[in-house]
């Protein structure tokens, strides 16, 4: 490669970071539940070398009892040792591998065409250019920064993904990289569950495709597949016992909608053999199967609100991206093996409920990136032969500039505020407080109405690993306690807190919601209580405004 395109490639990257590192720590505007969660166990594992529930380095981490897979948590741990306990520290290693699956698209890409020119219309295209345009969309794309700029492990899981079949292409020439690509795709799996079904599946479509180039290599792949699957073997037993939780609580073929409405249907029809035979639920499974795997290549989704104020890509894409498509078609092997990951990828959605998923799809961000830069290449090429080619192109640049101006403006002014409530906003100014005022009580009830609030206040509170471990649960430590959520059992109400303090005569801070604050207040006028409240302060979120009421009890005489 010479000094021009290493010099671009560079800028690219430079401009991939930036996309995906100014402001990290306010946009999103508040760690999710989920990031707090892989940063309180991260913190705990760095501290201690257990999860918070005292498991020694554990290869699953129950967290909410959805048992997130490894790979983020403990990456987490390191980047919070370098930049301490903060939200720049949990989204560090997303934007930072983010960044560098930008790199990797365009060696993949050059990989793949073997570093020979493209021609369009017998015009010929650098494998360089067309390798660079493909890394420049990937650094520009809605998608990939939406879910780089936040603790995601899909997109950790992407960049060994993309690294993976980088090893995988460049193993047609040094046989000893198929190690490496074992070795990056087993990675994945270790960062996110939809790795388990897209890396079988994009080394069947390798192995399909490039059949004569492994059966030269036959003895050293078979090697490397059996140094994937012993890296795999700690994490194997586990995939199919508690590691399954998470899958189950989104599996289809766990699913009540899916299956209830065809038993219902055959009661219905006296179990007739006709209903008996298209009501049934593997007939259920396969419907919703096909529902869910096309709802994720609807148009809207992608063009239009796939990541909620717009789509997946700019709207700008939809001519190139199908253009791409049908040319690509054209390519044999390595176009085939784009296209076959693009239509591969949403197996996972299919398999699971709340579909689309932008975040279960992640992976396709790739071959999308690959579309549009073919069909722009070669629409580029077309209207270079025409008169007017300058003022489309000024036009075109134009149009780019627009949709990308107004995704940024989007993103930074709009989706911060319109999403505060789904990412917590409030929940850190809450803990800041708490921490300058809950030793003057003897006891404080937080509301469980916002997901588990414990864990917001572990991490933000900064409470000490080992001593959660010892005396604390998602109900209580120290002297906070936590109400339920609807999902929640086992947990603290808010009348059993208060009775309570009325049984002891303790002092105590309760922190609600304004919308349980106005619904307790009906019930102090309505005298359905024994006591009333006395307003002690009101905090306010980043954009969400009250967020929360604190008050002490006054007991009615």
């Amino acid at each position: 490669m010479n000094r021009k395109y290493l010099f671009l490639l560079c800028l690219i990257v430079i401009l991939a970071g930036i996309l995906r590192f100014v402001g990290l720590s306010q946009f999103p505007p508040s760690l999710s539940h989920d990031e707090v969660a892989i940063g309180y166990n991260g913190w705990s594992i760095y501290q201690t070398g257990k999860d918070e529930y005292g498991k020694q380095f554990p290869l699953l981490f129950r967290s909410f009892d959805d048992y997130k897979l490894p790979g983020y948590i403990y990456v987490t741990s390191i980047s919070q040792a370098l930049f301490g306990i903060n939200e720049f520290a949990v989204r560090f290693p997303s934007a930072f591998l983010g960044t560098l699956t930008v790199p990797c698209l365009f060696l993949l890409v050059l990989s793949m065409i073997k570093q020979k020119d493209i021609y369009f219309d017998s015009k010929k295209i650098s494998a360089e250019t067309f390798s660079l345009l493909c890394s420049f969309m990937l650094a520009i794309s809605p998608w990939h920064i939406n879910f780089s700029r936040a603790a995601f492990e899909s997109n950790a899981s992407l960049f060994f993904i993309v690294l993976g079949a980088l090893f995988l292409f460049l193993s047609r020439e040094k046989k000893w990289v198929f190690f490496l690509s074992a070795l990056s795709f087993v990675a994945s799996i270790y960062f996110y569950y939809t790795a388990r079904v897209l890396v079988p599946g994009l080394l069947i479509v390798y192995a399909l495709l490039y059949r004569e180039e492994i059966r030269s290599h036959l003895k050293t792949a078979f090697i490397a597949c059996l140094f994937g699957i012993i890296l795999l073997l700690p994490l194997i037993p586990s995939m199919f016992t508690t590691g399954n939780a998470r899958v189950s609580q989104v599996s289809i073929f766990e699913s009540d909608i899916v299956r209830v409405p065809y038993w219902e249907a055959i009661v219905q029809n006296n179990f007739a053999p006709s209903a008996v035979i298209f009501f049934n639920k593997y007939m259920a499974y396969i419907t919703h199967f096909s529902d869910n795997y096309l709802k994720n290549f609807n148009l809207d989704y992608y063009f239009s609100n796939g990541t909620g104020p717009m789509g997946l890509l700019y709207l700008w894409e939809i001519p190139f991206f199908f253009l791409g498509i049908v040319l690509l078609l054209k390519n044999r092997r390595w176009g085939y093996f784009v296209l076959l990951w693009f239509f591969t990828v949403p197996l996972v959605g299919g398999l699971t409920v709340g579909q689309p998923n932008a975040l279960r799809t992640l992976p396709n961000s790739i071959p999308a990136s690959i579309f549009t830069s073919y069909g722009l290449l070669a629409c580029f090429i077309w209207i270079s032969k025409k008169r007017w080619y300058k003022p489309v192109i000024i036009i075109g640049v134009g149009i780019f500039l627009f949709f990308f101006v107004r995704f940024l403006s989007l993103y930074f002014l709009y989706t911060s505020h319109e999403t505060a409530e789904k990412w917590g906003d409030g929940h850190k100014q809450l803990a800041s407080y708490l921490t300058e005022h809950a030793d003057i009580y003897d006891n404080v009830y937080v509301t469980g109405a916002n997901w588990r609030p414990y864990i917001y206040m572990l991490y933000y509170m900064k409470y000490p690993p080992q001593r959660y471990i010892e005396d604390g649960n998602q109900n209580s430590f120290s002297n906070l306690s936590f109400g339920s959520a609807d999902w929640d059992e086992d947990t603290t109400s808010l009348s059993d807190s208060i009775n309570v303090r009325l049984k002891n005569n303790d002092s105590m801070l309760i922190v609600l919601t304004p919308f349980e604050y106005e619904e307790e207040l009906k019930k102090i006028q309505r005298n359905e209580v024994p006591y009333s409240f006395q307003l002690v302060e009101i905090i306010d979120g980043t954009y969400i405004t009250p967020r929360f009421v604190a008050v002490t009890i006054v007991q009615e005489e």
